[in-house]
């Protein structure tokens, strides 16, 4: 065989195996065409990762890391006291009624006591609400201002036994016409990074 007609054989041939294999083809959007066929690139985010849980709770339930740190009280082995602001701001959504009490905070050592005082004015109603995580709430005392000069009076004493969560609150209707608190005591535990806040109306 002569160079022509290998030559030309080759060209033959490479022209019947580029007519055997579909076209290929890559548009702007990173699309890849095989033939008729259509079918997307496979993208991997490597960016995003699954939430770390740290704090084991009891059982096989965990919860996430710790979220809130409420510093505004002061603990003892036996209770431990509010410290912080009553900021006596309007809160609660479409219902503006509810007054703040309290900034968030939490319970330790098994009770926390807030000293309100006569000078916050009376109230028909308070409510513990959940601000983060979770709060176990058994019992809530509230001592009444009543005699002269502000001398305690009487204790409404409400047993509860319930976990406030997500956006949950517990709504106690006090006794008697608007009544001056003196202090309220809430018995119970709250969670790691959790928090609750007291309100009145």
């Amino acid at each position: 065989m002569n160079i022509k007609a290998l030559i030309t054989a080759l060209v033959i041939g490479s022209s019947s195996v580029a007519m055997a294999k579909p076209a290929v083809t890559v548009s702007a959007e990173a699309s890849v065409h095989i033939g008729a066929r259509t079918r997307g690139p496979v993208v991997r985010d490597h960016r995003y990762q699954e939430p770390v849980y740290r704090q084991p709770v009891r059982g096989n339930a965990y919860q996430p890391e710790a979220f809130y740190t409420p510093r505004n009280t002061q603990v003892s082995s036996n209770l431990s006291l509010y410290t912080g602001s009553f900021p006596m701001t309007q809160v609660g959504g479409w219902d503006r009624n509810w007054l703040a009490l309290s900034e968030p905070t939490r319970i330790d050592s098994g009770r926390l006591f807030f000293n309100v005082g006569q000078s916050t004015g009376s109230f028909r109603t308070i409510k513990l609400q959940n601000v983060a995580g979770s709060s176990q709430i058994t019992t809530v005392a509230i001592e009444f201002n009543q005699g002269v000069g502000g001398s305690n009076g009487v204790t409404q004493v409400v047993k509860m036994n319930s976990t406030l969560r997500g956006q949950q609150s517990l709504t106690i209707d006090l006794d008697g016409n608007a009544r001056n608190i003196n202090r309220i005591i809430v018995y119970g535990s709250t969670a790691n990074g959790s928090a609750f806040s007291l309100q009145a109306r």
